[in-house]
Parts: structure tokens; sequence; C-alpha cells
């Protein structure tokens, strides 16, 4: 995961907002992920990802998505400078793809909206801020409903 995305040097001096991406296609933001600085890292997890156990497909033919599910890495961190590419998003663009019957436009529109319409983008933010909120909401709840497993969990260091 790259904390700190460089900007997209296509882009030019002062483009940093990622509202300004909100209008271009799934194909357009897709070539722009592509020469990204988050490219090589998409590449590097799309290679070692359990395609066929998501896709429920035999390896070879798992193996042809690949490329999709690379792209719509690639256009989700171009549309969110701001946020990047997050180690573990391929696993869910291969869901998205799945859940789209392989339609990749369809696809991208679906991971569109679980990280901006449902607000799960701070799932993968820098900093992992939601995830942080999830885990207090989720110790809390613990602590209140279960205490014997809070107090199980807190020996054990977890949460």
């Amino acid at each position: 995961w790259l904390a700190a995305p460089r900007p997209y040097p296509s882009l030019g001096a002062g483009f940093d907002a990622d509202a300004d991406l909100a209008g271009y296609s799934y194909d357009a933001l897709a070539r722009l992920g592509a020469g990204g600085p988050h490219a090589a890292l998409v590449a590097t997890d799309v290679a070692r990802t359990p395609l066929s156990r998501i896709l429920e497909d035999e390896e070879a033919r798992a193996d042809a998505f690949r490329p999709a599910v690379a792209r719509l890495c690639l256009a989700a961190a171009a549309k969110r400078p701001s946020v990047g590419y997050c180690q573990g998003l391929d696993y869910v663009a291969a869901f998205c793809l799945k859940g789209a019957a392989f339609d990749e436009a369809r696809a991208h529109v679906l991971l569109d909206a679980l990280l901006d319409d449902l607000g799960l983008r701070g799932l993968i933010q820098p900093g992992l801020p939601l995830l942080k909120r999830r885990c207090l909401e989720l110790r809390l709840l613990a602590a209140a409903r279960c205490p014997r497993l809070a107090e199980r969990l807190r020996r054990q260091g977890v949460g």
C-alpha cells in the first residue's frame, strides 16, 4: 500500500481533487491508472490473488479474468488519488466482477457503489479510519453485550 500517492503526471500541476475524476469513463480511468503510481503494486497483488477460489472456477479460466481485476483496481485508484490502492482491494474487485456477471463496466459501478455510496472507502484510505472506527465499535459492543468474550479477546491482545 502506498501511504502517500504521487500525483498522476498526465493530469498536470494542481490536479489533485478526487471529484475532478468523477466524470471519467471506466476505460479512461483504467488507462489512467495503468500509467499511475499504483500500477506495479496492483500487478503484484492481482498475480497472487487466488481467483479460482473467489470466482469458483477452474484456475485456467479464472486466470483469464486477472487483467479485468487489475483494470478495476487501477480505475478505482485513479478515480480516488487521495486514497490510491490498498492491498486486498483486488479481492473486492474480483467479487464485484463475479457479482456483475463478469461485465467489467458493471463491476466498476458496483465497486464505486461500495467505496463511495456505501462509504467503505474509509476501509482502504491511508490510516484506515473506518476500519479503526469499526474495531472500536466492535470492542465497545462486545464489552456491553458479551463481557466474557470481550475480556478473553483483551487478554489475547485482540482489539
